[in-house]
């Protein structure tokens, strides 16, 4: 009760909550009841930044085996956050035969012993009733994904009981199911979570340009659909001819990751103009308000933003100048000063501002109204404005 009430204070000075390092159950009756009360993405990195990246590990691997992931038999080790949320998200993109090992041994709808979570588990997964151990869960499975505890797979299960040509994802950290270079001796293609392997699959691959894109198209909500166009994003920047057993998932530091998973997200690729249509009235009425601002005579002769600004529209809102500098003409303004502590004003107001953050970084030096190039090269200097409620 505590985090969700915490969480639903501050969120009306953010424009999405990021949950980090919460146990399940936990962590799904959180990110649950957030969702249902605020109007803003709520996201658990560790469960569906994980899933994500390892969506997108597997679509790749699965080329290189010539397998579909309709076609394949999944194991996953862990019913955990991680675990449930890949599950979930694998389930979503295709798969028909996922069965999840945890404490309980092989997760079956037929076990009238589970309960909570891992019988919701149970229900959605093991169409084949499989029961046992982690053994008998492998016999003839096409993928073993990890996220449990380390030491758990042993490699003459991988060459007796996995199909042809195996495909192992062992991603406990520090320490994985299996050390990956022994697992390699029998699997075609092997990740895990250590950047001292091939294939490192790393939840950073996600979240910050999920988090973008969900910025950039004022979501509310975090959907599924969402989450799959991420981890396809994230598989399409290995390309074609670079996919092989041992790169099948992009660097941390490859520099086209975030801007291609934002883009995925809020599906970008519109005109300022056409972004801007998309607005409702009141954010229309922001937007003409900054621009005017940003636009202005004063900022093209290279002289301060204007103190103060008030925007027309109804409650009226007044947008503060924090050490906005100007530069001479051809520069960019300096912007000094920090963030805000809160963002008030309303959702509309904060989803104008994203708005037109969005639309300067993909279109930099635009005026996001009219399309026409800002004088001076004044850039956007949102980052040192501050909203807030006031009265008429």
């Amino acid at each position: 009760d505590e985090i969700v009430r915490a969480v639903e204070m501050i969120a009306p000075g953010f424009g999405g909550i990021n949950l980090e390092d919460i146990s399940a159950p936990k962590c799904f009756e959180i990110e649950r009841r957030l969702r249902e009360s605020l109007d803003i993405p709520v996201f658990h990195d560790d469960q569906h930044g994980t899933a994500i990246v390892v969506l997108a590990a597997l679509r790749n691997a699965l080329r290189v085996v010539d397998k579909w992931l309709e076609q394949v038999r999944i194991v996953v080790s862990g019913g955990g956050a991680a675990g449930s949320a890949i599950v979930t998200l694998l389930l979503a993109a295709g798969a028909k035969d996922v069965v999840v090992y945890d404490r309980e041994g092989l997760l079956s709808s037929d076990d009238d012993s589970l309960t909570g979570a891992k019988r919701e588990l149970a229900e959605r997964t093991n169409p084949r009733k499989v029961r046992g151990d982690l053994a008998d869960g492998l016999q003839g499975a096409d993928v073993f994904i990890g996220v449990s505890a380390p030491n758990l797979l042993k490699a003459e299960w991988i060459r007796d009981n996995m199909a042809e040509d195996p495909i192992v994802f062992a991603l406990a950290n520090p320490d994985p199911e299996i050390d990956p270079a022994e697992a390699a001796q029998y699997a075609k293609v092997v990740a895990s979570g250590r950047s001292d392997y091939p294939n490192q699959i790393n939840n950073v691959l996600a979240f910050p340009g999920v988090f973008r894109g969900l910025l950039d198209a004022h979501a509310e909500d975090v959907s599924i659909e969402m989450l799959i166009r991420a981890a396809d994003a994230i598989a399409a920047v290995v390309k074609d001819e670079e996919i092989n057993p041992s790169y099948i998932i992009p660097s941390v530091f490859h520099p086209d990751v975030a801007d291609t998973v934002a883009v995925a997200i809020a599906g970008e690729g519109k005109t300022p103009d056409e972004a801007t249509a998309a607005l409702s009235n009141r954010q229309k009425e922001i937007v003409a308000g900054i621009d005017d601002l940003l636009g202005g005579a004063a900022c093209g002769r290279g002289e301060p933003l204007p103190h103060r600004l008030r925007l027309p529209h109804r409650g009226g809102v007044v947008l503060d100048r924090r050490a906005v500098v100007a530069a001479d003409e051809g520069e960019a303004h300096r912007r000094g000063g920090v963030l805000p502590e809160r963002i008030g004003g309303g959702d509309e107001v904060v989803q104008a501002l994203a708005h037109l953050q969005s639309v300067h970084r993909e279109h930099p030096g635009v005026h996001p109204g009219a399309g026409e190039a800002v004088p001076g090269g004044v850039g956007l200097g949102l980052l040192v404005l501050m909203v807030r409620e006031a009265q008429v």
